[in-house]
């Protein structure tokens, strides 16, 4: 019995202490945030300090604040947040250290408006900011051009809806999305300047690149898809665009290509415009 009622004093001194003022976190403040979404962010983390453990001890105490709930509360106040840090500064005041996603690709909702055979981007795309996984986190400015790897997946737009909105979802599975990350990144390396990418139903792809004379801004359209590896596909594309590139600088040919087809193994398929 004494040690019965040694642990529910016990419990009792320390559920007063908690819930005494001078140990209470009054404020927080956040660090690293773009200053539109600070509030709603401050909101959350003071949400999260509400209440007690099984009606015990405080969560609003300096000693016993839920970091874990802290941290859950304010990524779910924002798709922007990639990380999140806790620290007291004193016995009234948190301060949470925030970073913001940063964009690895352009996410188009809509199918791309051509201007003759190039690609006009305008304030009618409907596009957002995904990270390295495909998630889609940010509405993206109209005037992002080509900064970023572009890609346009009209399927998005057909699968969102009130309940389930573009700003959350993945543009793709993230193997796919970081195999296409890694297509753009190979064919600018071989000296392809790419301007987008349009991702169709069944594994099928579109790949709008600048003719290899530089001297229109007309596009090519490259077709490739899923049915076998992309590296294969791509070998055979890069193999073809050094020999065009070799005979256009030495002056023997200058084509500009309405299209090159990369999905018959080693055989590629083009059309010229001239």
């Amino acid at each position: 019995m004494l040690a019965a009622v040694a642990i529910v004093s016990w419990l009792f001194s320390a559920s007063r202490l908690t819930h005494l003022s001078v140990f209470t976190i009054e404020t927080v403040h956040i660090y690293g945030a773009d200053a539109d979404i600070i509030p709603s962010l401050e909101a959350s983390a003071l949400q999260a300090l509400e209440g007690n453990y099984l009606g015990i001890f405080s969560r609003g105490s300096s000693f016993t604040y839920p970091v874990r709930d802290i941290v859950r509360r304010i990524k779910s106040a924002s798709e922007r947040i990639a990380t999140v840090e806790v620290k007291r500064n004193n016995l009234h005041e948190l301060a949470v250290s925030v970073t913001e996603k940063a964009p690895a690709a352009l996410v188009c909702a809509n199918l791309p408006d051509f201007s003759g055979n190039t690609i006009s981007f305008s304030d009618l795309d409907t596009c957002y900011f995904a990270d390295a996984s495909g998630y889609i986190f940010m509405p993206a400015p109209s005037f992002s051009g080509q900064v970023y790897n572009r890609y346009y997946i009209p399927e998005i737009s057909d699968m969102a809806s009130s309940t389930r909105p573009v700003l959350g979802m993945r543009a793709t599975s993230t193997a796919e999305f970081n195999a296409l990350q890694s297509v753009y990144e190979q064919t600018s390396a071989a000296g392809i300047n790419v301007a987008a990418i349009l991702m169709k139903a069944g594994g099928e792809y579109e790949l709008y690149a600048h003719n290899p004379t530089r001297q229109t801004s007309e596009l090519a359209v490259i077709y490739f898809n899923n049915a076998r590896p992309f590296s294969e596909e791509l070998a055979n594309l890069i193999s073809f665009w050094d020999k065009v590139s070799v005979a256009a600088r030495a002056g023997k040919e200058k084509p500009v290509f309405e299209y090159i087809d990369v999905r018959y193994g080693s055989n590629v398929f083009y059309r010229k415009v001239r």
